[in-house]
């Protein structure tokens, strides 16, 4: 049983919330640590270990991270004053994961500065580790972009692990970005949630409808389909892309490192199906 490490940083869109209900019905068992990132860490290691707890979890296993990024946080009413301050030794803990099991999937939804101060603090153990991000954008790479929030977070960090990491794959923002990867009231995810008298579903529909407050409209399932494929689940296809870093982390398409990355169409009717599954079956 390869374990699986999360990180993460909800509380900003609520892709992060489907997907770490992905990982709890689909692989309870696995998941053995999540890390929080971005701006709030702390913000976000609480509101992740409150799901874990209202799901019948261990809320210690969700520990705060490196505060290196830019997206905000949407979500204090679900801070639960009940829980402690999460703790912040997520070095030594995925250090002891890989120590103890072996072969270790590591799914990174956010920014890469976690993932980084590891491979810099433990290169004996990092090859130990199958990455896969939500991340770089191909649409536009022909010119320097910067590629969305996953990537603007960390760009030192990325240029880093996209160069460094050999077991690393790539769900790029050209994939996820499709309308048929939106909840929104005419969905079955979105019927799912708003149905469900869990406090956490009761939890992600409000999160939700602040999303759709904020932005003007709904979702995409950008972290959700990156754990299928961390899952193993083929709902997308990947390509070996070239690609340059510049001193500043921004990237463009070139000669200097190769990166497995998701191509642009994937089974999006498959995929919205297999997460509502996923989400119905975990609270009954």
């Amino acid at each position: 049983m390869v374990p699986i490490i999360l990180d993460h940083d909800i509380g900003t869109n609520p892709d992060d919330f489907f997907e770490l209900l992905l990982l709890l019905s689909r692989a309870p068992e696995r998941l053995k640590l999540l890390v929080s990132g971005n701006r709030f860490p702390v913000e976000r290691a609480l509101m992740a270990a409150g799901v874990l707890k209202d799901l019948g979890f261990d809320p210690g296993m969700s520990l705060s991270g490196e505060e290196t990024g830019c997206a905000e946080f949407y979500a204090p009413e679900t801070l639960s004053k009940e829980l402690p301050p999460p703790a912040a030794d997520y070095i030594k803990t995925i250090r002891r994961i890989i120590e103890r099991d072996g072969r270790t999937v590591y799914l990174c939804t956010q920014g890469l500065s976690n993932l980084a101060r590891f491979a810099r603090e433990y290169p004996e153990l990092v090859g130990q580790l199958d990455v896969y991000h939500m991340g770089m954008n191909l649409n536009g790479y022909e010119n320097w972009i910067k590629g969305g929030t996953n990537m603007e977070a960390d760009p030192a960090a990325a240029k880093f692990i996209y160069g460094t990491l050999r077991n690393l794959t790539v769900v790029g923002a050209h994939t996820t970005t499709q309308e048929g990867l939106r909840v929104n009231p005419g969905t079955l995810l979105y019927r799912i949630v708003s149905g469900k008298g869990h406090p956490a579903f009761q939890k992600l529909a409000a999160h939700l409808e602040n999303f759709h407050g904020r932005r003007g409209r709904y979702p995409c399932m950008h972290d959700p389909l990156t754990a299928s494929a961390a899952l193993g689940e083929n709902f997308c296809q990947f390509q070996k892309v070239s690609v340059d870093f510049d001193h500043r982390g921004l990237y463009r398409k070139g000669s200097q490192m190769i990166v497995n990355i998701s191509r642009t169409e994937c089974d999006t009717g498959g995929f919205m199906e297999y997460l509502a599954k996923a989400l119905e079956g975990l609270v009954g």
